[in-house]
Order: structure tokens, then C-alpha cells, then sequence
């Protein structure tokens, strides 16, 4: 199941926007406010597709704390707490 549709970059954040591509496959999450994730564990990219549509990508996502976000009660808790403001990350839109 592939949650995340074509996407672009359209953030400066990351370390080489034009560079980002979407990560195939994700999964669904229960959360109020995530809609899904996706991982790359090769370049240790986190993929977070939010309940509004807008998809982020953070960069040096260590394999534990996607791991640890899975397993999380309260997966927006969890990203506000852990993720959001801690890694480097690029936003995408659908084109």
C-alpha cells in the first residue's frame, strides 16, 4: 500500500531539497494526527504524512526512533516530543 502519492520538495530545510524523492510503500497509523509513515533505513529517512495531507521527510532518523514512533501510545505525542524540531527535514507537496 502506497499511502504517499507523487510528491516534490518544497521546503529549503533539508540538506539537498531538490534532491528528495518519496519513499515507497508506508504504513498506515492509528494517531489523531499522523496519517501514515515511511522509512528508509539505508539513508535513514522518515516519511510522516499528516491527517491534512501535507507529507514531511526528516533526515537522520535513526532506526529507533521510527521503531519507537511505531510502538508509541500516542504517535503525535511521540513526534512532537521526539522528531519535530529535532531533525533536519524537507516538506513535499503532491504534484
Amino acid at each position: 500500500m502506497n499511502l504517499f502519492p507523487t510528491l516534490t520538495p518544497i521546503s529549503e530545510s533539508a540538506l539537498f531539497p531538490a534532491d528528495c524523492q518519496p519513499l515507497p510503500g508506508g504504513a498506515a497509523v492509528q494517531s489523531r494526527s499522523l496519517a501514515g509513515v515511511a522509512y528508509n533505513p539505508n539513508q535513514a529517512i522518515l516519511q510522516v504524512e499528516f491527517r491534512d495531507g501535507t507529507v514531511y521527510q526528516y533526515f537522520q532518523v535513526p532506526c529507533q526512533t521510527y521503531q519507537g514512533l511505531l510502538q508509541a501510545d500516542s504517535k503525535g505525542t511521540y513526534f512532537n516530543r521526539l522528531i519535530r524540531n529535532v531533525f533536519r527535514c524537507a516538506r513535499l507537496k503532491v504534484r
